[in-house]
């Protein structure tokens, strides 16, 4: 998902020509709908147009196998990457100068992209991808456990989330810290009422600054937290997997073939059992605890919500125990609630490095190997939890591999 291309770089002669000719075939049977019908047909078929090149001009000075990325596109990497679209005119014009062969031409266009409007949807989408809340509006919950979670609702969630990124990129510090523990959120009064439980607003999405205690950052967003739980409970697998596999670049082994269901929500219902207790069973069992000590160490610090994000001291009339640990990562430790975790992730130097190569793997388009350990490292350099996120961006700009590319082949 991180390897869209779409760009259109202008036509060749040889191109055209085809395309003409195409055209031509219709009109000169007298059916110029036809014509144009089979043109569009053409032009929506053609690699060229599904793919955007990156085939590079030869380089005498660069190795054997290496090329260039051409004038164009660079200034497509750089478009996409930086506004999700086309380049500009003014992108395009540096372009068909030569403006865009030094690192400092690229860092010009790309200062200049950044403060545009049209940076904001894409670096959006990209916390969006990172956090794996692109799919909050369609998230679906059991009605019978969650009645209150409608489509309204879902759609509520992610606009809030769309306006935290966007409040903290642009109007905060734009830091990791700030996206990691900014009580600064934005609400209507469906969310404010049902899920945060505050007055709600005189209008829709408004700003409000959340309970420092327990809503620190996104881990603490209903939209996070809807997506990153199950279908009918709190769902403390899912959350401690993505904050192990996403948030510290720690995936865990996948789970053994054959392995025994969770007992039902409904029999921890009877049984006036919390979550933390239904799956107990994780760590009384060697087979499951081997790696449920970790997953579940850092999942169930997040059961003072549930699975759409509302906060609780109680389920099934029983107590909630939110203490929870992290273990093999270089902030190890106890924690008790997701705030906690949030401060104790704000000072995780491995925190920076997983961000950095998320950046990377969005922006160009793969998993990070060997011979991108030197880029990454760059990338790291001088980053911190409180430098601006897109600085991770900025620093692979002027690194040689944004505008580099193998043609060696690699495999069969």
């Amino acid at each position: 998902k991180f390897a869209t291309r779409a760009y259109r770089r202008p036509r060749t002669a040889t191109e055209r020509q085809r395309l003409q000719a195409v055209y031509a075939a219709g009109a000169a049977a007298g059916d110029f709908e036809g014509g144009l019908r089979l043109m569009v047909e053409a032009v929506l078929q053609s690699p060229n147009f599904l793919y955007r090149e990156e085939l590079g001009a030869p380089d005498p000075s660069l190795p054997k196998g290496v090329v260039r990325l051409t004038d164009y596109e660079v200034a497509s990497e750089l478009s996409f990457l930086l506004t999700g679209s086309m380049p500009d005119a003014p992108l395009f014009a540096a372009a068909q100068s030569g403006a865009l062969e030094t690192v400092d031409d690229i860092r010009r266009q790309a200062a200049r992209l950044l403060a545009s409007a049209q940076a904001k949807p894409a670096f959006r989408s990209f916390l969006h991808q990172w956090m794996a809340t692109d799919q909050v509006a369609t998230t679906n919950k059991d009605s019978t456990i969650y009645p209150s979670f409608t489509p309204a609702l879902a759609a509520s969630m992610a606009k809030e989330l769309d306006q935290y990124f966007d409040q903290v990129l642009w109007s905060g510090a734009g830091s990791l810290r700030d996206l990691l523990t900014s009580p600064t959120s934005f609400l209507d009064a469906s969310l404010a009422t049902t899920i945060y439980g505050v007055p709600a607003p005189a209008s829709a999405m408004q700003p409000v600054m959340l309970d420092g205690q327990t809503r620190q950052g996104i881990l603490t967003r209903a939209g996070f937290l809807a997506a990153h739980s199950d279908v009918d409970s709190s769902g403390p697998v899912p959350r401690g997997v993505f904050v192990l596999n996403s948030m510290l670049c720690r995936a865990p082994l996948a789970p053994p073939p054959n392995i025994p269901p969770a007992p039902p929500v409904g029999d921890s219902i009877s049984a006036h059992q919390t979550t933390r207790q239904r799956f107990g069973m994780h760590l009384n069992q060697p087979f499951c605890s081997t790696c449920h000590d970790s997953i579940d160490g850092v999942g169930f610090g997040f059961e003072e919500f549930d699975g759409i994000g509302v906060h609780r001291t109680t389920e099934n009339g029983s107590p909630v125990d939110t203490s929870g640990h992290l273990q093999g990562t270089d902030v190890d430790g106890a924690f008790v609630g997701v705030s906690q975790l949030a401060e104790k992730l704000a000072g995780s130097q491995e925190v920076l490095g997983c961000y950095v190569k998320q950046v990377y793997r969005y922006a160009m388009g793969q998993e990070e190997g060997v011979s991108s350990q030197t880029v990454l490292a760059a990338m790291q350099e001088g980053f911190s939890v409180d430098s601006h996120m897109t600085d991770a961006f900025e620093a692979l700009l002027a690194d040689p591999s944004f505008v580099r590319r193998t043609t060696l082949q690699t495999g069969p």
